[in-house]
């Protein structure tokens, strides 16, 4: 009997498999949608790669690099971005200005004016929002940089991003990083110091993270991991009917070709279809 059901076949449903896969434990994957990936979608057409979603992969740890290690196959079909293409610019009065990647930068970058300049320098002594609740990435912005730091370069650079409106992404959730640098440090830039000198105290010891993406784009990631797991193991065009606790167990009914009502029971529930999508799922009440 599978332990898990895991209730979405995108990236992280796909990805708890595979790990689950790799441990010897049982596993099933119910995707409501024919295709798999979620929003990772990628296609062809001659010489063009066009992608849908995320256009590439940020490789920050051991652990990550394991993981993608682990996958067979996808190794030979991974693309490492070139490091002399870590510029990104932002277009301001009709001129492109390279996106400032360190103080030094912002300081000397034509995107931010005298004033808008003082009032970075001054985040160091901006108090830190001890409140528990939430805050807007934009209001975090205004508030630690000042207004022409969210508008010049915020703004767009998040909008780029995420396709969102800063006002209304969370930055606990959308920035956790930057949301925990003023929570351990006091302020960003406290907390950017604390960085550097520690990088330079485990210089040679760290990870050198890695932006990568594939031969045929993202979207290889999660058919590589598809293809590697149990034949039975993925189903897809999935309508699921009831999820109900019973004892210690989840019973899950859903139907997957019509007239054909399967019913199985499992240890444990990975839910990892999107937020607001949870409360349509049938549980009873």
């Amino acid at each position: 009997m599978p332990s898990s059901c895991i209730i979405g076949g995108g990236l992280s449903g796909l990805s708890f498999a595979w790990k689950s896969h790799c441990q010897g434990s049982a596993y099933r994957i119910l995707e409501s949608r024919t295709g798999i990936g979620g929003n990772l979608k990628s296609h062809r057409a001659g010489a063009h790669l066009y992608e849908e979603g995320p256009h590439s992969l940020l490789v920050s740890s051991h652990t990550q690099a394991a993981f993608l290690s682990s996958i067979p196959g996808l190794k030979e079909r991974t693309l490492y971005a070139n490091n002399f293409a870590k510029k990104r610019f932002l277009r301001k009065d009709g001129q492109l200005h390279a996106v400032p990647m360190n103080p030094l930068a912002a300081l000397t970058s034509p995107l931010l004016s005298t004033a808008g300049k003082t009032r970075l320098l001054s985040e160091a002594w901006v108090p830190a929002n001890l409140s528990t609740e939430d805050e807007s990435i934009a209001a975090f912005a205004r508030r630690r940089l000042g207004n022409e730091v969210y508008e010049s370069c915020i703004n767009p650079m998040i909008s780029g991003i995420y396709a969102g409106d800063p006002e209304k992404l969370s930055i606990r959730h959308a920035l956790p990083r930057l949301a925990a640098m003023e929570g351990s440090h006091g302020s960003l830039t406290a907390a950017l110091f604390h960085k550097i000198v520690a990088s330079i105290k485990a210089k040679g010891s760290g990870f050198k993270p890695q932006v990568i993406s594939f031969i045929d784009g993202l979207q290889e990631l999660p058919n590589t991991m598809a293809a590697a797991l149990r034949p039975d193991a993925l189903h897809t065009g999935v309508s699921l009917q009831k999820i109900t606790p019973i004892k210690d167990k989840w019973r899950v009914q859903w139907v997957q070709h019509p007239g054909v009502v399967h019913c199985e029971d499992f240890e444990n529930l990975i839910i990892t279809i999107p937020a607001h999508r949870i409360p349509q799922l049938p549980f009873p009440s």
